[in-house]
């Protein structure tokens, strides 16, 4: 593998962790581990509370505007989580 193609690899991998979205129960425990509410994920991410809402009761799904960046805030924060050893469920 060229170099070329090991970063276009490597971009590829990271985009699509980013896109990756925790199941509804983890999504919740992670953002109620973290200590932040419906409130301040749906002002971080750009969306309306009622929206967080739905996407933690498994009854929407994030656009794929908001999808890398629900993601990527929920992957950080589980991330933090367990370098803190704030929870078992991230």
């Amino acid at each position: 593998m060229t170099s070329a193609q090991k970063v276009l690899t490597d971009a590829l991998a990271r985009r699509r962790w980013r896109r990756r979205l925790p199941d509804r129960e983890e999504a919740r425990a992670i953002r109620r581990a973290a200590g932040l509410s419906i409130a301040e994920i749906a002002l971080i991410v750009g969306v309306s509370r009622p929206t967080v809402s739905l996407w933690e009761a498994g009854r929407r799904r994030p656009s794929s505007a908001h999808l890398p960046i629900y993601a990527g805030l929920l992957r950080r924060l589980a991330a933090e989580l367990r370098r803190d050893g704030g929870t078992e469920a991230a």
